[in-house]
């Protein structure tokens, strides 16, 4: 259920911000400034001042003085923020048929002009998903957590069920672009078939082949099976 009192909006500026941490947070990745410094391309000086406002507005707060979460108001913020990123990258792909390696971009740009309202009516148009199209949950959705784990953890021979492509993915263009040419999205059945000693990977689904960098295996959440 969604929270009958509609969060404050804010500036497209401080909703990037409210979003990026907790997405990083979503990824176990500590929230610091320089992580947001590196996802949101920005200067350090420039996240210090967005973070002091962000902490003045009791919407973030640090951890020895170094680690930035989220208070209770800011959860709620950030939580209408990523429901409406997500929404709007389901919209993109099942509705407009856009490839899910376009629609994270271009979801940044819609989210932030669609109200409440119509996060609502495009869900019950969209049959209610509780994900976006790389696995990640809606917000407010009755998503139920598969409990996946990264794939690197699995050894060779194992079989999975890919589940979900984390945020650090789906920033990088090229990459979700030779999953989408493999095939390689959430639903899709595999196995390990090798494990470098660099923590590279090569899984093989029934359709192909796909090589996973060592740098890409903690964002690609899989069940195993």
């Amino acid at each position: 259920m969604v929270a009958s009192t509609t969060p404050v909006r804010q500036s497209i500026a401080r909703e990037d911000y409210l979003q990026t941490i907790m997405q990083l947070s979503e990824d176990d990745i500590p929230v610091i400034r320089a992580r947001l410094a590196e996802r949101l391309g920005v200067s350090a000086p420039s996240v210090s001042e967005a973070i002091r406002g962000l902490v003045d507005d009791g919407l973030v707060e640090l951890q020895d003085r170094k680690r930035i979460r989220l208070t209770q108001d800011g959860r709620r913020v950030a939580d209408n923020i990523v429901r409406r990123h997500r929404v709007a990258e389901r919209i993109l792909v099942d509705l407009l048929g856009m490839s899910w390696y376009e629609a994270h971009e271009e979801a940044h740009r819609l989210e932030h002009g669609l109200s409440d309202r119509v996060v609502e009516r495009a869900l019950e148009v969209l049959g209610n998903p509780t994900t976006c199209p790389h696995g990640s949950p809606i917000p407010g959705s009755a998503y139920d957590d598969p409990e996946a784990v990264p794939i690197l953890e699995l050894a060779a021979g194992h079989k999975f069920r890919l589940e979900r492509v984390t945020e650090g993915i789906e920033v990088q263009g090229d990459v979700m672009q030779y999953f989408d040419q493999k095939g390689f999205r959430p639903g899709v059945r595999g196995q390990i078939m090798t494990v470098a000693p660099d923590g590279s990977l090569s899984v093989m689904t029934d359709s192909t082949t796909v090589s996973i960098g060592p740098g890409l295996g903690a964002h690609i959440h899989v069940t195993h099976i």
